[in-house]
Parts: C-alpha cells; structure tokens; sequence
C-alpha cells in the first residue's frame, strides 16, 4: 500500500488592525501578495486575520510595516 505525500507548509496567524480610512492600502497588499484572509470586521475601526506561509513571512512583514499606522500582531503558528 503506497502513502500519501502531502505538502505541507508553517504558517503564521497575523491580525491586522487599523482605521477604515487605511482599507486601500491594506486590501492592496493582501491582493497583491495573495494572502489568505480567514476573518475580516470592517468598521470605523477594522481588523482582519491573515496566514502568511513562513518562508514569505520576512517579506510581507517588511511591506505591512511600510503601511502608517497599521497595527500588527502575532496570533498564533499552525
């Protein structure tokens, strides 16, 4: 009986907090680099949680801080 080889990747669990004024740059970002957005809340204050894969994570970090006043916090490793 052969196994089954499954791919698997570490990914790190980020929210994203910030003011809805900021929705642009943010949502930008997230297209561009293809993250996967599991929640979202838009209100006059918004947040939304990301898996970012952690081979990639150094990068999209560098570019998430480049955004003024984004809050950024760790959440969690899967």
């Amino acid at each position: 009986m052969a196994a089954d080889v499954q791919d698997r990747t570490i990914n790190e669990i980020y929210e994203l907090q910030f003011e809805y004024l900021m929705m642009n740059d943010v949502m930008k970002l997230i297209k561009e680099e293809k993250l996967t957005v599991l929640t979202q809340n838009f209100d006059n204050s918004c947040s939304i949680k990301i898996e970012v894969r952690k081979a990639s994570l150094n990068m999209i970090l560098g570019k998430l801080e480049n955004i003024e006043g984004l809050v950024i916090k760790y959440l969690r490793t899967t």
